[in-house]
């Protein structure tokens, strides 16, 4: 899956009602132009087969589903289509609107990690989509900074590198030229730095364990005090 927090948000809306399907996409972007947040309405449809066919060939990127519940007319509804969503996509985001609030407890049954279940009638209704809005941005910021945090870009020649923290073994102060040498699990790269400054950008994992190392301590399997 790509790095969530750092691509644009996906908006699919389920809805068999075309104006409440507009009303609901015009207040999300109304949000996201306040926030200035990169946004795309990629459905506003009845067609529930047109939303499993993008859950299945989108699942990489971030998608927030507002799903109506009952359908007129056809043999489903928004719990089925949800659970569908499911197989394909986990980590999308799924919130009922409905006007029928008394199915609230009926979303538990089906397990499917919803964020919210909002009637249609509420007076509230931009203020309810505002805050689940609030709630997936506020999410986004932390992933993006855990990523930073489990990231460390490394310039070598004319090259960047951008290395996972888990995948370095540890550091060391090359013999010559003042270079730093990282040795990762599957590459040995030198640039120019000091092991000071790298103390900075590296998380508690790692430990500058003497004057010419900076050692990964998840990577440590036994240490002999002798």
């Amino acid at each position: 899956r790509a790095e969530k927090g750092s691509e644009n948000m996906n908006f699919i809306i389920c809805e068999d009602n075309q104006r409440d399907g507009n009303k609901i996409r015009d207040i999300i972007q109304e949000y996201m132009t306040n926030c200035c947040e990169p946004c795309k309405i990629q459905l506003v449809t009845h067609r529930f087969a047109n939303v499993i066919t993008y859950a299945k060939n989108n699942c990489d990127t971030e998608n927030v589903y507002f799903l109506d519940v009952v359908f007129d007319g056809y043999d489903t509804n928004g719990f089925k289509i949800a659970r569908q969503i499911r197989e394909y996509d986990i980590y999308g985001y799924i919130i009922f609107i409905t006007d029928y609030p008394e199915l609230c407890m009926t979303a538990f049954k089906y397990k499917l990690k919803a964020l919210d279940f909002i009637c249609k009638n509420d007076p509230d209704i931009k203020k309810r989509i505002f805050e689940c809005l609030d709630t997936i941005k506020k999410e986004r910021m932390k992933l993006v900074k855990k990523q930073q945090n489990e990231t460390i870009v490394i310039k070598s020649g004319s090259q960047y590198h951008n290395i996972e923290l888990k995948n370095i073994l540890y550091f060391e102060t090359a013999t010559l030229d003042r270079k730093i040498i990282v040795h990762t699990t599957n590459s040995k790269i030198e640039f120019y730095d000091t092991l000071k400054n790298l103390e900075k950008k590296l998380n508690k994992d790692f430990y500058r364990c003497h004057r010419a190392f900076i050692i990964n301590t998840a990577h440590v399997k036994q240490v002999n005090t002798s």
